[in-house]
């Protein structure tokens, strides 16, 4: 004899049991049968038919209907309910974590843990760029540092202040140094063609820039423990602590950001830019570092918020173009040519794997990768 299996009669609940417990914490914390109902979409003889199966006392009852009830539970989610979350409060008042979320969305009171671990963990797992870049000094490091210093910007990325990126940008003949830093420090950020900026009646300004931005909490936080905050130039933040050694490389990531030579009859002329306190400060550790001149540090044509100064004595050059280039290491080529032009004559050939020469695509707006 077959055997059918059995099959509950007459309607389906309306409710799931994890539904019906929550229901009897709302019950028990003073919501009335009406306002559950309308929450779960039923009727309210479901509500009160499903507290009174669940044994209860559907009458009132003293300690539901204390008011140092609510207002002791109220208490515990203003000041709990922030830090430590739904279970610890459900469990100390005997009631369900959805009836604390409920409560709690009425008081306006937000659970600040999920989203402060959420976001330490994309902090920790950001695999994009090396974050940690900034903490040890290296060659390369003090040189970008120092492009950064001359070049490079923080930038607001989001609504929040917390939320800012590194821009860095130059224009499209010298694009092989931001490959070049994008490959030192790990970066897999998007390397992109942008326009020049325009001007009224349509004309432009400047050619075709490359640059990237990157975005990280621990590495923006590494820059500004290097001195570097948003909105540097209007701040004027001092020249930073740089050691001895990484001097010289942090001044030809300067120069390379906001230096220039350019002939002068039959001279060269050597000029450095900047806020006063970072320029004073740069002239100060350049002639500490090496013999050259103690020439004036001067304001900048009618800008009140930059300074400058600049050599071309010959000597003075030879001498600043041996130190900062000791190192074969990152460095703009251009401006390395134009110093190997005024000291011999002739361009000299540069044997460093980073001043290979990069080619953009004009029809895609992302530039190509950099070997």
């Amino acid at each position: 004899m077959r055997h059918s299996k059995s099959h509950r009669i007459g309607r389906p609940r309306a409710l799931s049991p994890a539904q019906e417990l929550e229901v009897l914490g709302h019950y028990r914390l003073g919501f009335s049968a009406t306002a559950i109902a309308k929450l779960y979409g039923v009727t309210q003889v479901t509500i009160s038919a499903t507290i009174a199966r669940l044994g209860e006392d559907t009458r009132p009852r003293r300690f539901f209907n204390d008011p140092d009830f609510a207002k002791r539970f109220d208490e515990a989610i203003r000041t709990r309910y922030p830090t430590e979350g739904t279970a610890p409060i459900a469990r100390d008042f005997g009631v369900t974590t959805a009836v604390v979320s409920m409560r709690a969305w009425r008081l306006g009171v937000k659970c600040t843990t999920n989203y402060e671990r959420k976001a330490e963990t994309r902090r920790t797992n950001n695999k994009m760029v090396n974050q940690h870049f900034f903490d040890t000094w290296s060659h390369d490091m003090a040189y970008i540092l120092g492009y950064i210093w001359a070049d490079g910007a923080i930038r607001n990325g989001g609504p929040k202040d917390n939320m800012c990126i590194l821009q860095l940008r130059c224009h499209e003949k010298d694009s092989h140094i931001i490959y070049d830093i994008c490959r030192v420090m790990d970066s897999k950020h998007k390397i992109s063609r942008y326009k020049p900026a325009p001007l009224r009646g349509g004309r432009y300004i400047g050619g075709w820039q490359v640059g990237t931005h990157m975005g990280s909490y621990l590495l923006i936080q590494g820059l500004i423990k290097r001195g570097i905050f948003p909105n540097k130039s209007n701040i004027d933040p001092p020249f930073p602590d740089v050691p001895d050694e990484y001097l010289a490389d942090f001044v030809r990531g300067v120069f390379d950001g906001d230096g220039s030579i350019a002939p002068n009859g039959k001279y060269y002329t050597v000029v450095f830019y900047g806020s006063h306190r970072f320029i004073a400060g740069l002239h100060n550790a350049i002639c500490n570092a090496i013999d050259i001149s103690r020439n004036r540090v001067t304001g900048h044509g009618t800008s009140s918020k930059l300074s400058r100064f600049s050599w071309s004595s010959r000597k003075d050059l030879l001498t600043f173009m041996e130190w900062i280039y000791r190192h074969a290491g990152l460095c703009l080529k251009r401006k390395r040519d134009r110093f190997n032009e005024m000291a011999y004559g002739r361009i000299a050939k540069i044997s460093t794997q980073t001043l290979d020469t990069v080619t953009i695509s004009d029809g895609s707006p992302r530039a190509e990768e950099h070997c």
